[in-house]
């Protein structure tokens, strides 16, 4: 029993006693009362740290010995008087071995749920939905087929009201997430998650270049992360051995999750983003497993295994479009085969393998052999044709109406609708161009918060905003919904277009501009007395910065035009009002384009110039929108 344990008490009584002083004469010579002494050597208190330096020092006794019997008490007296004592202990020794602050760190992350993963047509938002009609529509079921299962969400939505599901995916990076989610299989949890903590103390410096970083660093990944990546790969292939498959299976699809929001693209591999990239830390985190021993997994052609299997209900959400997932995700594809196979192209790819016929002109044809050949007493089907391509080449393979056609030709069908499929599919765009990191909560690179305080998300949103931006303007069927999106996450609502018919509102700012004498500068600044979002790094010195450069301008006979805001609602930007009376000034009549209404403000606007406008103004201080177009000419 701990308790048994010897205590500094019994230590510091033993000396006392071989050097032959009374309890009365230490506490005499000591600063210590002879009361704390008493209850010291009886086990009745722990002794502090500077009276067992006193008694080190008064016996003549071996400090570094007392203090390490001291620490030792306090761990069992803790063990032994907490209700964690023991798991305390534990952790104290974990947070020794991989370092406190990472511990820490790891120990407070969540653990991935199913959804965490970007995955394009993942039906996460839909999945109530379908599930509330199939449920209604059919009773008394016991098996349902999932014959496409993608990420899964739907099949574990019917694990909560069927005794079997049957998952099935051609790529094999969805087929090991579902045995690491659903396989029934015992796994050691303190074994994978020393292991963990093991991979997240790893520094990269210390890592040789593998497989991984020589062909994706750089490039999809920032270069260390992509170091880090391979070697952890490698390792969880060198214990293969040791571990059992489900243990295998959880590992590579933490890995996978983990990495998910470091890759420098958009949502998947078909491309990556051709600018540098943010370093960020891999904090390895393992997925949250959802044991269903109904589960039935299958890695097949849906059409073939459709033949062996009989069921109940069959769901089938089968791709529509010419994106083949297989490409796609060929990073994740490479990564859990781990094959290492030679690569092509700009974005890396292996020789195709794994292609559906559903992503090409054979689509109607294998969905008709599909539900021709499916043993099951209902079918559930969800289409989606937001989807706009940039060619008509790579538009939904199969329509609408000829989906009807073939689930009419072997039963009774019923339609439904998504009242919210445009919200739907406007979440579905955010994801898959990352245009609001805060809203599928991404971490932020300290660096990027260190150099941008309040403006970090923008910066951070930009990729995804300049990506969908030139998807827009190179798709020869343009989309309502990303134009509407551009609207939404560009700057003030704007829409702007320039002489190509391309959506042109910038994101960002030039760092450097040569100025001429033949040059026109237009300034629209923030407005230093009024309150719109992207005012709030705007001062009291940033307008006289503006102001010094303005007159600058003006020395090196530059033409200059400056709106801007004099009064608001009571208030006057005194230093801006007083400048203008050095140049010519304008008040400008304010009709706003805005989606707010800007139309009957408390507030003046003014246009301040350095040179005569070649137009005449009778008061020579109103000017409408039309002639100022004229002035700025």
């Amino acid at each position: 029993m701990l308790d048994t344990l010897i205590s500094i008490g019994d230590t510091l009584k033993e000396i006392r006693e071989t050097k032959g002083f009374h309890l009365q004469e230490v506490a005499e010579k000591t600063t210590i009362n002879y009361t704390s002494l008493s209850r010291i050597e009886t086990g009745k208190r722990l002794p502090t740290k500077p009276q067992v330096q006193i008694l080190a020092s008064f016996y003549k006794y071996s400090e570094q010995e007392l203090i390490k019997q001291l620490i030792s008490d306090k761990i069992i007296y803790e063990v032994q008087n907490e209700d964690f004592g023991l798991e305390g202990f534990i952790l104290a020794e974990q947070k020794i071995k991989y370092g406190n602050s990472l511990f820490n760190d790891y120990e407070n992350l969540d653990k991935f749920e199913l959804h965490s993963r970007r995955y394009i047509g993942n039906k996460a938002k839909l999945t109530d939905w379908i599930m509330e009609i199939i449920r209604q529509e059919t009773k008394g079921n016991e098996t349902f087929i999932d014959v496409f299962s993608g990420t899964s969400i739907v099949a574990k939505e019917a694990m909560k009201t069927y005794k079997n599901v049957v998952l099935n995916d051609i790529l094999i990076s969805n087929n090991i997430a579902y045995q690491a989610f659903y396989d029934s299989e015992n796994w050691n949890s303190k074994k994978i998650i020393d292991i963990v903590n093991e991979y997240n103390v790893l520094n990269p410096k210390d890592i040789k270049e593998n497989y991984f970083s020589k062909n994706f660093g750089g490039k999809f990944y920032e270069h260390d992360i992509s170091k880090l990546i391979g070697h952890i790969r490698q390792d969880i292939e060198n214990r293969k051995n040791e571990l059992n498959s489900k243990e295998y299976a959880i590992l590579l699809t933490s890995l996978i999750y983990t990495i998910d929001r470091l890759a420098n693209t958009v949502g998947h591999f078909d491309a990556y983003i051709k600018k540098p990239i943010t370093k960020r830390p891999l904090n390895f985190r393992l997925i949250k497993t959802e044991d269903f021993a109904g589960a039935k997994i299958y890695k097949e052609d849906a059409n073939k295994l459709v033949r062996k299997l009989k069921g109940d209900i069959a769901y089938i959400d089968p791709p529509y479009n010419s994106r083949q997932y297989s490409r796609f995700y060929h990073i994740y594809e490479n990564l859990v085969q781990w094959k290492k196979p030679e690569l092509f192209g700009v974005a890396l790819k292996p020789e195709p393998e794994n292609m559906s016929e559903y992503c090409t002109s054979r689509a109607k044809y294998a969905f008709k052999d599909l539900v021709e050949n499916l043993n099951v007493k209902y079918l559930a089907v969800s289409y989606n044709n937001t989807y706009k391509s940039k060619s008509k080449s790579s538009a939904n393979k199969i329509k609408y109406e000829e989906i009807l056609e073939i689930l009419n030709s072997v039963g009774e069908t019923q339609q439904s609708q998504n009242p919210k499929a445009f919200f739907d599919s406007v979440f579905e765009v955010i994801q898959e161009y990352n245009l609001s990191h805060s809203y599928i909560k991404d971490i932020v690179p300290q660096e990027l918060k260190d150099e941008w305080i309040k403006t970090y998300y923008a910066k951070f949103n930009k990729k995804g905003f300049d990506k969908l931006k030139a998807d827009y303007n190179s798709s020869t069927e343009k989309s309502v919904l990303q134009l509407y999106l551009l609207l939404i996450f560009g700057f003030n609502r704007m829409l702007r277009f320039n002489s190509k018919g391309e959506y042109n509102l910038p994101v960002d700012f030039f760092k450097e501009i040569e100025f001429q004498e033949d040059d026109f500068v237009y300034l629209d600044p923030p407005y230093l007395i009024t309150f719109s979002e992207y005012n709030k790094l705007w001062n009291e010195e940033t307008e006289k910065r503006l102001l010094d450069f303005l007159e600058w301008l003006d020395a090196q006979n530059v033409k200059f035009a400056v709106s801007n805001v004099s009064h608001y609602k009571g208030k006057i930007n005194q230093q801006f009002f007083e400048w203008r009376r050095q140049h010519n000034s304008f008040d400008i009549k304010s009709n706003y384009i805005s989606y707010h209404d800007n139309s009957n403000k408390e507030f003046k606007e003014v246009l301040i110039t350095n040179y005569e406008p070649e137009i005449f103004v009778p008061t020579q201080e109103t000017i409408n929108f039309t002639e100022l177009e004229t002035v700025l000419r």
